[in-house]
């Protein structure tokens, strides 16, 4: 069995479990060819992690290999020997005892099969990712069977300390030698260290919030509230209105441009707030509507409408006056929705809206236009749609090539696959109006209001095309990491300098933004994010232009 992308014909889909998809290849493979094939499929053998995972692939009923195996000791496999995952990670299973930080002992025997004469020494290597003297301590490193008995003793301690390290520590005790003594088989014991600190917590600062573009620095320094026993890798989200010619982070450019800008007129990120991302400054104003979890797991990032009177409005202005073709564009988790209610963007006089429907206990994504004093159905996801799972929903309206006409064709996609094409003959169908743009409601707030998550709203003036709605789905299924800072074991803090790169344009002065999305051995704090203003330092110069004094009049 393996777990990898439903792309490959040579597997049978088993269903899914914790986030995983769960295949079993159609051909006989012995473990190794098994795993190699997984591994070549970018994918892996399936890890039995918990107890739950284990009852549902045998409520598949299905045979199939797992990453689990037992190191060999010549042709033939020792028993009961020492087990392990495939990705070299121990398995809990495969521990002779587990024993947790907070100052436990084990005793540590070696048995004779019968008394002998003299006292008999035998010498223990020690290995593993656990530490003698920092991790925990041995009485001694030898055991002594004094003569006449049958079993000496020697004791492990392990140590209490207040430093996150990695959750599991082991141990391994090996038989080196022995005086007047051999070994049956090979002696070991693999013993477990459980931690019990809490993971530090990190944080994002900026050493200077404004730097010249020539050559001005500011270190973008990541910062643990303690110490931590491993190294924390802390990963890095760049955006902002520089490009990647403006400056560099780490000594490297970060390509941070966003996708399908042109002809965008309006993108709410909701990082933090409902501002613009785009030039035209159509900031939303917030009512009622609450900051929470996006797709990615990012607080604060997404906003939540509760379906009794959350909305935002955003003012009117000439860039959202669209007459012609149109895109709208949102990342949507519904909570739930009532037949024919639910305003997801709307917008009032000449009106374009894109409404959730409910139909056959399905949830439907419809968006109606008005044309002519009539509403006309533009197009629809279809009854595909499941509550609380996030989808990207598209919407294109194009004018027909020919002037005199005033048909449209209206295409709807989910997750950036077309779904429904319409064709209306004698409307045309757009945002043309003096009232304000609404989310999450109709324009006055007062009804109609959508009850869910919303995220990632585009509009722009001009269709999409197939290939670009496809393209927009793909960046934006995926949080991209443009840069990662590395905190060292035992220490709190790690950098990277953002420098400015000075050129010779006179432009506006430009941000770069760095956030914390995520970071392997530390939580997040609530400052997780950390902007840098670039100065330009570049002016307009003018020619000064004489005339000739040798002219005639």
């Amino acid at each position: 069995m393996c777990i990898r992308d439903r792309s490959s014909g040579s597997y049978d889909y088993l269903g899914q479990f914790n986030g995983h998809s769960y295949f079993v290849s159609n051909w006989g493979q012995n473990w190794e060819e098994s795993r190699d094939q997984a591994n070549a499929d970018g994918a892996y053998l399936v890890v039995i992690n918990s107890e739950a995972e284990r009852e549902f692939l045998e409520s598949m009923n299905r045979e199939g290999w797992v990453g689990y195996y037992s190191e060999k000791k010549g042709s033939g496999y020792t028993m009961p020997g020492i087990w392990k995952w495939v990705n070299e990670v121990d398995p809990i299973t495969g521990f002779d005892l587990i024993l947790e930080e907070s100052s436990s002992t084990a005793t540590i025997t070696a048995t004779l099969d019968k008394i002998y004469s003299e006292d008999i020494t035998v010498s223990l290597s020690t290995s593993g990712s656990a530490k003698v003297t920092d991790d925990y301590t041995l009485s001694s490193e030898t055991i002594t069977v004094s003569s006449g008995s049958k079993s000496g003793t020697i004791t492990l301690t392990v140590k209490e300390d207040n430093i996150d390290e990695a959750d599991r520590d082991t141990v391994r005790l090996e038989v080196a030698s022995s005086s007047y003594a051999i070994e049956s088989v090979d002696q070991k014991l693999l013993i477990a260290l459980e931690d019990n600190d809490d993971m530090p917590v990190v944080s994002l600062t900026a050493s200077e919030d404004t730097v010249s573009e020539n050559g001005g620095t500011s270190n973008i320094t990541a910062t643990l509230s303690t110490e931590s026993g491993r190294d924390v890798n802390v990963n890095l989200r760049v955006s902002g209105t520089a490009s990647s010619s403006d400056f560099t982070l780490g000594g490297k450019e970060i390509d941070i441009s966003e996708v399908l800008t042109d002809g965008l007129v309006l993108n709410y990120t909701f990082s933090g707030d409902a501002s613009d991302g785009t030039s035209n400054n159509n900031d939303g104003t917030v009512n009622g509507a609450t900051l929470t979890e996006d797709r990615f797991g990012e607080e604060n990032s997404a906003y939540l409408f509760d379906g009794e009177d959350d909305y935002i409005s955003i003012p009117n202005s000439e860039s959202l006056q669209i007459e012609e073709d149109i895109t709208l564009s949102t990342w949507i988790k519904n909570d739930a929705s009532n037949y024919w209610t639910d305003y997801v963007i709307y917008a009032q006089d000449g009106n374009f809206d894109l409404r959730l429907h409910q139909r056959n206990n399905n949830t439907a994504i419809e968006a109606y236009g008005r044309g002519a004093g009539s509403w006309d159905f533009a197009g629809s996801s279809g009854n595909s749609l499941s509550n609380d799972e996030w989808v990207m929903i598209t919407v294109t309206s194009t004018k027909s090539s020919d002037e005199n006409s005033k048909s449209k064709t209206f295409k709807m996609y989910v997750n950036g696959e077309l779904r429904n094409t319409e064709n209306r003959i004698g409307n045309r169908y757009s945002i043309n109006t003096n009232n304000p743009l609404a989310i999450g409601s109709n324009s006055n707030g007062d009804h109609n209001h959508f009850k869910g998550t919303l995220d990632d709203i585009r509009i722009y003036n001009k269709a999409l095309t197939d290939e670009e709605v496809t393209a927009l789905y793909t960046s934006q299924s995926v949080q991209d990491v443009n840069a990662s800072i590395t905190i060292s074991e035992g220490s709190k803090t790690g950098s990277i300098e953002l420098k400015g790169v000075d050129d010779v344009t006179d432009e506006s002065n430009e941000t770069v933004s760095t956030k914390i999305i995520s970071a392997v051995g530390a939580s997040l704090s609530s400052s997780k994010s950390a902007s840098v203003i670039l100065t330009d330092d570049d002016a307009v110069s003018y020619t000064h232009l004489t005339l000739p004094t040798n002219r005639e009049v």
